[in-house]
């Protein structure tokens, strides 16, 4: 990962890397070539516990990625990503990948560092028209975030993630809640375009979301890979 290795580290709002042409060519069009079917997903609803009055997040499905979840794919599609899996959920990984921001890393866990444990856990994320996410920082357990654009073409950049900071230059959110877009300044939408990549430390600062996907017959495939921790580790 070469690219990744030496990506600099943007501090504003808050510390992140976006990198381009993260995957070998031949690789990413594999990736995009095998793509899971639609019936291989979940609703978000579905997979996990979510509040969502507003009926935004009805257009996200999602595949937490595991053994028992390769299965479900189709037989010609298994093998690219059970290679991709088997390298992110490696130990080699999990360090190259949380070395980016080891400052950040000694800065928040301070002597206890080395008595932590960290994972992977991985989702295949697939957003349609009318998809939103409102600012958040996200779940308090998570470290890290890699989020890898599967993008067929740079058509929909505008479909990137994200960064935002609050109008009210105190407010901090140790992680759980989405919170209303009018309280924040969007700074920057990460561009939604071929084989890239945006990676953030989990601060609470880390404000990002999704701005409406309002285009008809949007789709927005994505690998989201967070290193976590549990404070019962």
């Amino acid at each position: 990962m070469y690219r990744i290795a030496n990506a600099p580290i943007r501090l504003y709002p808050y510390p992140h890397i976006y990198v381009e042409n993260v995957f070998p060519d031949w690789f990413y069009g594999q990736l995009l070539k095998h793509l899971p079917a639609l019936q291989v997903y979940q609703p978000i609803g579905e997979a996990r516990k979510i509040t969502d009055t507003a009926g935004r997040y009805k257009d996200r499905y999602v595949i937490q990625v595991s053994e028992e979840s390769l299965d479900r794919f189709d037989a010609a599609d298994r093998e690219i990503w059970r290679d991709l899996m088997t390298w992110l959920h490696g130990e080699n990984a999990v360090q190259f990948l949380l070395g980016k921001f080891e400052p950040l890393l000694k800065r928040r866990f301070k002597e206890a560092l080395h008595d932590v444990n960290f994972h992977p856990y991985t989702q295949l994320l697939r957003d349609f028209t009318n998809y939103s996410l409102t600012p958040h920082t996200d779940a308090v357990w998570k470290v890290a975030v890699f989020i890898f654009y599967l993008a067929p073409n740079a058509d929909h950049i505008h479909l990137g993630t994200s960064l935002y900071v609050p109008n009210d230059p105190t407010f901090r959110c140790e992680g759980g809640p989405h919170h209303p877009r009018e309280r924040f300044t969007k700074v920057v939408t990460m561009a939604y375009k071929p084989n890239t990549m945006l990676g953030f430390f989990k601060t609470s600062s880390s404000f990002h979301g999704v701005e409406a996907v309002t285009a008809m017959n949007v789709q927005r495939d994505l690998i989201q890979h967070s290193i976590i921790c549990r404070e019962d580790d």
